[in-house]
């Protein structure tokens, strides 16, 4: 074909190309949606070659390409996965395929992200010699200038285009410092909007702000798996404000199986490195020796998360050995079975088996990928499967409260017990807390702080020691339940420091609303 005699596609338009076809160079018709498709499928030795953009549709019920490992689809550039704020379009499995590369050339993959001011978790879902600033700052499609300058606050506001954000560098007292390094400069010896993982033994993890010794320079290709980054919205927004935008992340695809960066630390960042919804169950279990380097834990940050400044924290799941994942600090299980698949572009933290002591990788594998529910905004899996826990388990919340009114859901921390736990110091079912930017809750004991305790099922006298930090001024509750708990002639009591008092807590799965203020 050519340009002028183009295809005319649609949002609702599916392209099937098969049976050995070789379908040549495709052109699409470059008004309205007509450069659109929903599914664009390249099978059974089929082959074809993009001469234009063609988009491949965004939503609630976004479209997917769908390839195998004989057949060929030439991107020449102009393949683009869309995303909105209600689901992106994605690469569904590609079958029978360890290292092929089905799809060549590059690829733009959209992110789009909701209009809050928060952390994201974010990794870039493809590879290539891009820099991360050209990759955070990518502008649309018919944008002037694709990659823009640096902006200071002595110049005029940066239009608002929903693409690409501002880029805050760490304690930049110059434009020309900040430039430098390819970031932007908002405010005078402010933090940095882009942070990397690193983790010791003795000081334990952080996403510090970066400085002299741990910069990240915007001007080089990405080299973290995961970066926590700040999101105002679109470069336009430097000040308190927000708005929505869309990454276009561009490169050539991942595609077979494939290891993420290694860790050589106790605790690291892992990544989703397709584009395409990834579930963590499945990663564990692929059959790639991932249960023999990694404990069954993952860590996702959840940008939606609130607390006293509403920027997001981490939503733990862990497998609790029986029958399914306990979501330590979720409202209810439930609600974690959402975190349990990664959308393109997310990042999450992994846990090295302590018998490990070199450095790991956890490999993914096409098959891991979900065909639906996923890629999300908000990070979260849309109509989660439930799996339902036959653990005994009690959930402590912690809400902002006016009285015994809850407001908003603020952290939780939960205790498990079933007798595959043990009573020891360091029971491998125990699962720690990282911190987050707000409240926090958690269950202490032999020194270690921990989202989830695992413990064998109670006997007289036992103790759950639950502190609270990070507090503000204000009033609290505490919400606290308990599933699968029958266990006659078992009674436990809610125990307040502070006020020197005792409450009875029902055991019998009944929310028990407990209120306090913070004065000091």
């Amino acid at each position: 074909g050519n340009a002028n005699n183009a295809l005319r596609g649609s949002n609702n338009s599916n392209l099937t190309i098969g049976n050995g076809a070789a379908a040549g160079i495709l052109f699409f018709r470059n008004s309205s949606t007509h450069n659109f498709l929903k599914d664009l499928r390249c099978v059974g030795n089929g082959s074809a070659t993009l001469g234009n953009r063609l988009n491949i549709t965004a939503g609630s019920s976004a479209g997917k390409v769908k390839v195998d490992a004989t057949s060929l689809l030439a991107s020449n550039g102009n393949l683009v996965l869309k995303s909105d704020t209600t689901g992106s379009a994605f690469v569904d499995v590609i079958e029978n395929c360890t290292t092929c590369s089905p799809i060549t050339g590059e690829v733009e993959v959209e992110r789009a992200m909701p209009n809050r001011r928060t952390w994201r978790l974010v990794n870039i879902p493809v590879t290539g010699n891009y820099t991360l600033r050209q990759q955070l700052t990518r502008q649309g499609p018919t944008a002037a200038v694709e990659y823009p300058g640096q902006w200071c606050p002595d110049q005029p506001a940066a239009p608002s285009t929903g693409y690409g954000t501002l880029i805050t560098g760490h304690s930049m007292s110059l434009c020309a410092n900040a430039w430098q390094v390819g970031a932007d400069h908002i405010t005078n010896g402010g933090s940095s909007s882009v942070r990397r993982y690193t983790y010791s033994s003795s000081s334990g993890g952080s996403w510090a702000s970066n400085n002299t010794t741990n910069a990240i320079n915007y001007n080089a290709a990405p080299d973290q798996a995961g970066y926590l980054m700040f999101l105002r919205g679109d470069r336009s927004v430097s000040g308190s404000g927000s708005n929505a935008t869309t990454f276009r992340f561009k490169g050539t695809l991942r595609q077979g199986n494939t290891a993420a960066s290694s860790i050589n630390a106790d605790y690291g960042v892992g990544a989703n490195p397709y584009a395409a919804p990834v579930n963590v169950n499945n990663v564990f279990n692929n059959g790639t020796g991932n249960e023999t380097r990694f404990e069954r834990n993952f860590w996702i940050w959840d940008g939606e998360k609130v607390g006293a400044n509403g920027l997001g924290g981490y939503r733990t799941l862990s497998y609790d050995g029986v029958s399914a994942y306990t979501c330590g600090d979720c409202g209810t299980n439930a609600e974690g079975q959402q975190f349990l698949t990664l959308n393109t572009g997310q990042s999450y933290m992994v846990q090295r088996k302590s018998n490990v002591s070199t450095a790991v990788g956890m490999t993914i594998r096409e098959s891991d990928k979900v065909s639906s529910g996923g890629n999300v905004a908000t990070m979260r899996m849309a109509n989660a499967r439930l799996m339902n826990s036959t653990v005994t388990n009690m959930r402590i919340q912690l809400h902002r409260a006016n009285g015994a009114n809850l407001e908003s859901f603020v952290d939780a921390t939960t205790a498990r017990f079933n007798d595959i736990y043990q009573r020891a110091a360091t029971e491998p079912y125990d699962v720690l807390k990282q911190v987050n930017n707000d409240e926090g809750i958690m269950l202490f004991r032999s020194s270690r702080y921990m989202v989830i305790e695992s413990r064998p099922f109670p006997t007289g006298n036992d103790t759950l020691r639950v502190p609270i930090w990070q507090m503000q001024q204000r009033s609290y509750a505490l919400s606290i339940s308990t599933e699968q708990f029958n266990r006659p002639g078992l009674a436990a009591d809610l125990i307040d420091n502070f006020r020197k008092t005792r409450t009875q807590i029902p055991l019998n799965g009944t929310n028990f609303i407990y209120p306090f203020s913070v004065d000091t």
